[in-house]
């Protein structure tokens, strides 16, 4: 397909891309929510705590009390 239609080929990793983004975030976001800690979500996503954090953010209220083990 990449070389007999590039431009369709490029459109098409480019939706895939997109739908993997938005369904990382989607996931990394409902880890944290079910109180995983950035540790095993920055490993899960082969990154560490701190990028983890740093990508899907969204902490809640009080989660952090505690420390990582939270």
């Amino acid at each position: 397909m990449t070389e007999s239609r590039p431009y369709a080929a490029a459109r098409a990793a480019a939706r895939f891309e997109r739908a993997a983004g938005a369904t990382a975030l989607l996931v990394g976001r409902r880890a944290r929510s079910s109180l995983m800690t950035w540790e095993y979500i920055g490993r899960a996503f082969g990154c560490g705590p701190e990028e983890a954090q740093k990508r899907f953010g969204e902490t809640l209220p009080g989660a952090e009390q505690g420390g990582e083990g939270a």
